[in-house]
C-alpha cells in the first residue's frame, strides 16, 4: 500500500476506468487495507469523489488547454491530469504549484517520465489561463452548456431538461453536486436517537435530528472513528438516508408477521424492518449474492437481531414453483435499479449509465415483481422500492404491473405513517423523493394491496 495519498487516488481512479467495479466497493476495499493517516485518508476521499464528481467538466476544461483529447490518452496520464487540474479548480488550501509538482512527480513515480513535460505543461497553461479553468468552452446548445457546467453526460442533461425545464434541471445538477451528509439509523432496539446523538456529539461530531424519519440523524462531518467508536461496536446504528428509512415505515412490518426482504442486499432495509418487529416475527432475507448474505448475517449479529433467515436465490433462474413453498404477509422488492437517485453519493455512477440501461432494469424489474405475486397473502402488502427517479423504472412499472395484475391495487399509506415523512409522499400515496426537492436521497416506492 502506498504512502503517498495522491498515489492511492490515482491508483483508484485508474482501477474504476478500467474495470466494471462500482466506487463503492473500490472505496470499502481501500478503507480497509489503507496505512495512511486520518488526514491523508480524508485526501484521498476528497480527490477520488472529487474528480468523478466533476470528471465531465474537467475533461472540457482540459480540452480547452491541450490539443489531446482524455479520450485517447493514457487512462494514468489523463487522470494526473485530472488530479491536477481538480486540486487547481477545487481546493483552495493545495496551492497551485504544488498540484502542477506533485502531478509531474507523479507521472514519474507510476513509470510516465515521458508525459511529465506534456503534464506541466497543461497544468501550468491553466495557471496562466484562469479564465479557462473558470469557465471551459460550452457553446449556446443548452444541454451541452449544462453539461459542462455540472459535470453531468449530455444524454442525462437532456432527459431532465425535457421533464423539469431548464430552471430546475439546474437546481437538481447542483444538489446532486453537492457532498451529501451522512445519515445513520438509530436501532432501537438497542438505545434511543437521544441517547445515540449524544454519544456522538460527547466524541465532537457535528450531529442533528433527521426532519423526516424518528430514527434519523445527520452527521456533517465525521471520519473514520465513526466506524470503530463504542457505539457502532455496540450495534447502536446503521448508515441509511432517510428516503431508505421511508420505506422502511412504507412496508410497516409488525411484530410476528411474516416478511420477505426479496433483494436483500446487505440488509440495510431489513434490519429497519426487524427493529420495526420489534425483533418478533420471521424475515426471510433473499439475494443472489453469497458474500453480500454473509455480511447481512454479520450485520444482524451486530444489531441484536436474531429473526432473519437467509437464502441464496436468484429469482430470475429459480426452477421451483414457487421458489418459496410459505406465503408472506409483506413483501419488500428493492429492486436492482440504475441508482439514478444515489448520483450524489455514486458519481462514478454518472459515466457508468446510459439510456439503454434503463430499458434494461425496466424490464428485469417486471420480471422480478411478477415472479412475487405467488408468494404473497391474499390480502398481503408488496412493496416496490427503486433508488431511481427514472419514469422507465418507477411509474411505468407500477402502471403495467397494475395492468396485469388486476387483484392488485395501489394501498394509500399505512395509518401508522409518521407525520414528519408525510411530505415525501405524493398525492396518490406513492414516495416520491427527490434530491433538490428534499434533500434526501431519490427514492420511489408504492404500497401494492393484494385482493
Amino acid at each position: 500500500m502506498t504512502s503517498d495519498p495522491r498515489r492511492a487516488a490515482l491508483d483508484i481512479l485508474v482501477r474504476l476506468e478500467t474495470s466494471p467495479i462500482t466506487l463503492d466497493y473500490i472505496m470499502e476495499s481501500f478503507h480497509e487495507g489503507t496505512g495512511l493517516s486520518r488526514r491523508d485518508t480524508r485526501f484521498v476521499n476528497a480527490l477520488v469523489y472529487g474528480v468523478q464528481r466533476w470528471r465531465y467538466r474537467l475533461d472540457a476544461t482540459l480540452n480547452a488547454l491541450s490539443d489531446r483529447p482524455p479520450r485517447k490518452q493514457d487512462p494514468l496520464v489523463v487522470n494526473i491530469l485530472r488530479l491536477g487540474l481538480y486540486q487547481i479548480m477545487h481546493m483552495d488550501r493545495v496551492p497551485a504549484s504544488a498540484a502542477v509538482h506533485t502531478a509531474v512527480d507523479l507521472a514519474r513515480a507510476v513509470k510516465r517520465s515521458w508525459a511529465a513535460g506534456y503534464i506541466n505543461a497543461v497544468l501550468r497553461r491553466a495557471l496562466r489561463d484562469p479564465q479557462v479553468v473558470a469557465s471551459p468552452p460550452a457553446g449556446d446548445d443548452p444541454v451541452q452548456r449544462l453539461s459542462v457546467i455540472h459535470s453531468f453526460p449530455p444524454w442525462m442533461i437532456s432527459r431532465w431538461l425535457e421533464r423539469y425545464g431548464h430552471a430546475e434541471t439546474d437546481t437538481l445538477c447542483r444538489a446532486v453536486n453537492r457532498i451529501p451528509p451522512l445519515v445513520l439509523r438509530t436501532n432501537l432496539l438497542k438505545t434511543t436517537r437521544q441517547a445515540l446523538s449524544a454519544a456522538l456529539q460527547a466524541m465532537s461530531m457535528d450531529v442533528r435530528f433527521s426532519p423526516y424519519t424518528p430514527e434519523g440523524l445527520l452527521v456533517d462531518r465525521t471520519d473514520g472513528r465513526l466506524f470503530k467508536c463504542a457505539p457502532f461496536d455496540l450495534g447502536w446504528f446503521q448508515v441509511q438516508d432517510e428516503a431508505a428509512q421511508a420505506v422502511g415505515y412504507l412496508v410497516d412490518a409488525q411484530p410476528g408477521e411474516m416478511i420477505l426482504d426479496a433483494c436483500a442486499g446487505l440488509g440495510g432495509k431489513t434490519a429497519h424492518m426487524a427493529a420495526r418487529m420489534q425483533n418478533r416475527g420471521q424475515i426471510t432475507a433473499v439475494d443472489q449474492d453469497g458474500r453480500k448474505l454473509a455480511r447481512l448475517q454479520k450485520e444482524m449479529q451486530r444489531l441484536g437481531i436474531d429473526m432473519v433467515q437467509t437464502r441464496l436465490l436468484d429469482w430470475l433462474q429459480a426452477t421451483e414453483s414457487p421458489p418459496l413453498a410459505d406465503r408472506f404477509d409483506k413483501i419488500l422488492l428493492d429492486a436492482p435499479c440504475s441508482g439514478m437517485g444515489v448520483l450524489r453519493r455514486n458519481p462514478d455512477a454518472k459515466w457508468k449509465r446510459n439510456p439503454k440501461g434503463l430499458k434494461r432494469h425496466r424490464a428485469t424489474q417486471r420480471k422480478l415483481i411478477a415472479a412475487l405475486v405467488p408468494l404473497l397473502k391474499p390480502g398481503g402488502i408488496l412493496v416496490y422500492a427503486v433508488c431511481s427517479t427514472e419514469p422507465e423504472e418507477t411509474q411505468a412499472v407500477i402502471q403495467w404491473f397494475l395492468k396485469n395484475h388486476p387483484q392488485f391495487a395501489i394501498d394509500r399509506q399505512p395509518s401508522s405513517l409518521p407525520e414528519t415523512i408525510a411530505p415525501l409522499f405524493d398525492s396518490d400515496g406513492i414516495l416520491q423523493t427527490e434530491v433538490h426537492r428534499h434533500n434526501t436521497d431519490g427514492f420511489f416506492a408504492v404500497r401494492l394491496r393484494r385482493g
